[in-house]
């Protein structure tokens, strides 16, 4: 059985699979990118949970967590909990944590100091979707233009609206435009530069900004997306038989089939 993908470029189903997908394409796409980097740089995926203080008041407050390990409460048996004391003693009270938005994965460049270079930032359901997510995502957007960092935003899914830096309106029409590549420039914030992806062309070769007077990394997406779908096995995953969520258009739907036939 070949666990190839079977299609030229994004393929719609593993939008329902995007936790997983988010996270090996960030981390394939850095292998990439790390290989061409020039003398003084270096490609980390970051991580930040944000956690919120219930007992206190204190607010929100973003972290970056060394290990994270994550189980819902309501998953764990009563019993379990009841029975975690050691030799019959006593465990202390916790403080309950909230997680909002469990994690938030970036791709960093940064220099030999630490200073950010460049972000890059492939876009989830909750970055676009019209509530504090979005407002939570568009000031991280701000943050990165006022500090001067490149911005490289990446998005391959169908759901909720458009957040690039660069106008909508430069992507064309959903239907034939589905998915896309924004990229700011520190050096120009007059401009932003925009790549439109249909849902059945090969996702593109784009340009990473890094510092002045340094070349742009070319880092191709295809064999990243291409990648994630290998080793992820999610030939084995995906139900074909079953249409993707967000639902595909009639003639768009025709296409899909017959490629995976």
């Amino acid at each position: 059985m070949s666990l190839d993908n079977p299609f030229p470029g994004m393929n719609p189903w593993l939008e329902e699979h995007w936790q997983s997908v988010h996270a090996s394409f960030l981390t394939y796409m850095r292998d990439q990118i790390s290989e061409r980097l020039p003398d003084g740089l270096a490609a980390l995926t970051e991580e930040r949970v944000v956690v919120e203080n219930l007992r206190d008041g204190f607010g929100k407050k973003t972290i970056i967590p060394d290990v994270a390990v994550h189980q819902p409460w309501d998953s764990v048996p009563p019993a379990a909990i009841a029975d975690s004391s050691a030799g019959g003693l006593a465990l202390a009270e916790p403080l309950v944590v909230m997680l909002d938005d469990p994690i938030e994965r970036s791709l960093h460049i940064v220099d030999g100091s630490g200073d950010l270079i460049t972000a890059v930032e492939l876009l989830s359901p909750v970055n676009k979707d019209n509530s504090d997510g979005q407002a939570a995502y568009l000031r991280k957007q701000r943050t990165y233009q006022e500090g001067g960092v490149n911005l490289v935003e990446i998005d391959l899914l169908r759901c909720g609206g458009r957040v690039f830096r660069a106008p909508a309106h430069h992507f064309g029409d959903r239907g034939d435009y589905p998915y896309g590549v924004s990229i700011w420039r520190a050096l120009e914030p007059g401009k932003a530069f925009s790549y439109p992806i249909s849902l059945r062309a090969r996702l593109p070769v784009i340009p990473i900004p890094l510092r002045p007077g340094d070349v742009d990394v070319p880092v191709d997406l295809q064999p990243v997306i291409d990648q994630v779908y290998r080793n992820g096995r999610y030939k084995v995953l995906i139900r074909y038989d079953k249409g993707p969520e967000p639902r595909l258009s009639e003639q768009d739907t025709e296409w899909a089939r017959s490629v995976i036939s």
